[in-house]
C-alpha cells in the first residue's frame, strides 16, 4: 500500500486487505522523487491526490485505522520492506 491511494472507507479497505490472506503489509504516503535510486510518486499522481483532497491529515487518519486493523503485521515506509520484517514469522491477528 505504498503509496496509499485516496480511499473513502479506511476500515472497510483494511478488512478487504486482511481477507486477502497476505501476512505482511507496508504502508506509506505519497513522496516526492528525490533521486535516481529512491522511489517516489510522480507529479501527475500527486496532482490527482490534490484534486481528491487527499492530504496529510486524511492519509494519517486512514493510516491509523488501517494500522490498527492489520497490527502487528504492518510497518510504515521502508521498514515494511526490511528483510528482518519480511522473513520473520507473522504474529497472529
Amino acid at each position: 500500500m505504498t503509496p496509499l491511494l485516496p480511499i473513502e472507507d479506511p476500515d472497510g479497505f483494511a478488512s478487504q486487505v486482511a481477507e486477502t490472506g497476505a501476512r505482511r503489509f507496508a504502508i506509506d504516503q505519497f513522496a516526492e522523487t528525490s533521486g535516481h535510486f529512491r522511489a517516489g510518486t510522480g507529479e501527475s499522481a500527486r496532482c490527482l491526490a490534490d484534486d481528491l483532497a487527499w492530504d496529510s491529515d486524511r492519509y494519517q487518519h486512514a493510516s491509523a485505522v488501517i494500522t490498527d486493523r492489520l497490527a502487528p503485521n504492518i510497518r510504515a515506509g521502508i521498514a515494511g520492506f526490511s528483510p528482518d520484517y519480511l522473513l520473520s514469522n507473522p504474529s497472529p491477528r
